[in-house]
């Protein structure tokens, strides 16, 4: 797979879910994919499990700000933007490694936030736990 199929790909998920269409989400993935968040915080084995999981009555938004994939490895990332309905979003990046064109391991990190991203990103107005500078 080179870049351009890697981001077709990953916005096929993100299409899935946007319009809740399970699906068109989980033909991406592998029959025995591990969607996890590390170390250890969720872990989904397997499609029909991840079906289960992605089934969800919620509206869901996944949007897409940064793509990244090396072909040599087939192993991408992605920064994203995710919210639910009822509940704080989600910023944070995802690695995906890939087998035959579809995500066989998906590991997600991310850190709840109010911000939109351009604000979550941004250095300004903001006080930071550590702070180091040019004088």
């Amino acid at each position: 797979m080179n870049i351009k199929a890697f981001k077709r790909l990953m916005q096929m998920v993100a299409d899935g879910w946007n319009t809740y269409d399970v699906e068109k989400s989980i033909a991406c993935f592998t029959d025995d994919v591990v969607y996890m968040e590390p170390p250890d915080k969720q872990l989904v084995v397997g499609r029909g499990q991840l079906y289960k999981y992605f089934d969800n009555p919620k509206k869901m938004k996944l949007a897409w700000h940064h793509l990244m994939f090396d072909e040599e490895t087939q192993v991408g990332s992605g920064e994203f933007t995710f919210t639910m309905e009822g509940r704080q979003g989600n910023h944070g990046v995802v690695v995906v490694e890939l087998e035959n064109g579809k995500i066989k391991l998906w590991r997600e990190y991310y850190k709840v936030s109010d911000l939109d991203f351009k604000d979550f990103i941004s250095i300004k107005g903001k006080k930071f736990e550590l702070e180091m500078k040019n004088a």
